[in-house]
C-alpha cells in the first residue's frame, strides 16, 4: 500500500478514473510519535498532521475539497456557495481553493460565540473577496438570498463541512494514506484514533478506510457540534451512502463496507455547545502544546483531545489534528466599515461587543 490515491486506483481501476481531484492537498501528511507523561501516566501517542494538508489553508477541509471542487469544475460551475459559521474553516477553506481555481464564491454565515480567530478569519475573507451573506436566524435556520439567489448560473453548492459523499472519499483516502504510513514505520497499531466530529464527513471516511485496510483501530468520534450536524445516524447514513455509490461505480469496492467499521461516539466532551470552550478543552490544549508541540483550538480539536486525555488505560493512540497550521494574513487595522461585511458582524471585530447567548 503506497498511498491512499494509488490504493484506490490500483485496487478500484474504475473508482479511480471516475473520481478526479483538484490538486489541491500536500500529501501524505506527516506522522509524529510522542510519548505523553501527564494525565494518566506515560501513554505513546502517534499524531497524524493534517494541519499541514494545504498551502493555501490546512487541515481536514482541503482533503474533501479536492474531490468536491474537482466535481465543481469538470460540470463547468463558476460560483461556489456554501454554509457554515462566521468562524468556519470549512467556509474559508472553500472560498480560498474555490478562489485558486478561478471560481468566485458565496458564504452563507451564521452567528457563532465570539472566540479565538472569528475576526481573523472574516478578515481572510474579505481579502479574499468571497460574497458574505448572512446566515439568518440560527434558531429557525433561514436564510436571506440576495437577487437570483442560488438559481445563478453554473452555481455548485457545498454542504456545511463538506460532508458530502465526495468529500468522504477524500477521507477513505486519507485512512489508507494512515495505514500505509504506520506499516511503513513499523509502528505499533493505535488501538484507538480520536478525531473531532463536526459534520460526520471525516469521521465517515476514516471508519471507512480502516475499515478497507483491515486495521481494528476504533475510530473515537468526538462530537463538538449539534446532534442535528453529528450523530450516530448520521454517520451510518452517510457511510452507507458513500459505499453504496462507490460500489456502483466500481462493484468491486464493497456494498456492505459499513458492516465492518469500528467506530466509537464520545458525545460527553461538547460541552456548552458548538465553539463554546469547555475548561477541559483548554487543558488539553496546553498539554498538547507542551508535551507535543501541537497547536490545538477550543471548537474542534482540544475537545477530541480531551477525550483522549480523559481515557486511562495504557495501550497505544493516535490523534488526527484537523486544525489548520497556515497563518492567515494579518487581520490588523481591518475595520468593518471598509469590507461591506453586514452589519451584524460587528460584534467580531475589535470595536464590537461580544456575541450573546
Amino acid at each position: 500500500m503506497a498511498n491512499g490515491r494509488r490504493y484506490l486506483e490500483r485496487h478500484f481501476v474504475r473508482l479511480g478514473a471516475a473520481l478526479p481531484v483538484a490538486g489541491l492537498t500536500q500529501t501524505p501528511t506527516p506522522l509524529s510519535r510522542h510519548r505523553l507523561t501527564r494525565e494518566r501516566g506515560e501513554r505513546t501517542v502517534v499524531v497524524k498532521h493534517d494541519e499541514r494538508s494545504g498551502v493555501l489553508y490546512g487541515g481536514n477541509k482541503v482533503r474533501k475539497l479536492d474531490y468536491i471542487l474537482a466535481r465543481a469544475q469538470k460540470l463547468a460551475a463558476t460560483r461556489i456557495v456554501t454554509f457554515g459559521a462566521v468562524g468556519s474553516h470549512h467556509a474559508l477553506a472553500t472560498a480560498l481553493y474555490a478562489k485558486r481555481l478561478g471560481m468566485a464564491a458565496t458564504c452563507f454565515l451564521g452567528h457563532q460565540p465570539n472566540v479565538e480567530h472569528v475576526y481573523e478569519t472574516l478578515a481572510a475573507h474579505v481579502a479574499n473577496g468571497t460574497e458574505l451573506i448572512r446566515f439568518g436566524d440560527p434558531r429557525q435556520q433561514t436564510i436571506t438570498l440576495p437577487p437570483g439567489g442560488l438559481r445563478r448560473n453554473r452555481t455548485w453548492v457545498v454542504p456545511a463541512g463538506g460532508s458530502s459523499w465526495l468529500g468522504v472519499v477524500g477521507f477513505i483516502e486519507a485512512a489508507l494514506e494512515f495505514a500505509a504510513q504506520l506499516d511503513d514505520a513499523g509502528q505499533a497499531l493505535p488501538a484507538r484514533l480520536y478525531v473531532a466530529n463536526g459534520t460526520m464527513g471525516t469521521v465517515a471516511g476514516l471508519a471507512l478506510g480502516l475499515a478497507i485496510a483491515e486495521l481494528p483501530v476504533e475510530v473515537n468520534a468526538v462530537r463538538v457540534t449539534s446532534e442535528n450536524y453529528a450523530s450516530r445516524d448520521g454517520v451510518f447514513r452517510l457511510m452507507h451512502k458513500t459505499a453504496t455509490l462507490l460500489h456502483r461505480i466500481d462493484s468491486r469496492f464493497p456494498a456492505d463496507l459499513t458492516e465492518r467499521v469500528h467506530i466509537r461516539f464520545r458525545d460527553g466532551f461538547v460541552g456548552g455547545g458548538y465553539s463554546r470552550p469547555t475548561p477541559e478543552a483548554e487543558r488539553a490544549a496546553r498539554i498538547a502544546d507542551e508535551e507535543l508541540g501541537l497547536i490545538l483550538e477550543t471548537t474542534y480539536t482540544a475537545k477530541a483531545f480531551a477525550a483522549l486525555l480523559a481515557d486511562e488505560d495504557q495501550v497505544p493512540l493516535a490523534f488526527w489534528n484537523t486544525y489548520s497550521a497556515v497563518p492567515l494574513p494579518s487581520a490588523a487595522g481591518v475595520r468593518l466599515e471598509d469590507t461591506g461585511l453586514p452589519l451584524d458582524f460587528a460584534r467580531y471585530f475589535p470595536s464590537g461587543e461580544d456575541s450573546p447567548d
